[in-house]
């Protein structure tokens, strides 16, 4: 039996034995996962930066150097509670641990 690799062979095929065709289906999606989370973990990075001298990069790196110094680490602090609302003082009392002009340290 020759095998037709045409879009019309493909489609053919496909809808001669479905449940062949799910499972290919389920098996490209289950290794496209595999190596999304153990290859792409590494590639991935919150960090930005230009990989060509570009001139705005050499003048944020100006202003650093020369003028404001490096910049503050920024964040936010999301508070929660199982037992407690908003509303709750102990909560409230809580929250107010927070200072928001504090630096952060990485």
């Amino acid at each position: 039996m020759a095998i037709n690799l045409s879009t019309e062979g493909l489609a053919r095929s496909s809808s001669n034995k479905p449940w062949i065709t799910i499972g290919i289906w389920i098996g490209i999606l289950a290794l496209a996962m595999f190596l999304n989370a153990t290859l792409l973990g590494s590639a991935a990075t919150t960090e930005f930066r230009f990989t060509n001298g570009v001139d705005s990069q050499a003048a944020l790196d100006l202003l650093e150097d020369r003028l404001r110094g490096p910049r503050p680490m920024t964040g936010m602090v999301i508070v929660q509670s199982e037992t407690l609302t908003v509303d709750d003082h102990a909560f409230q009392a809580g929250g107010r641990g927070f200072d928001s002009h504090r630096p952060l340290h990485p």
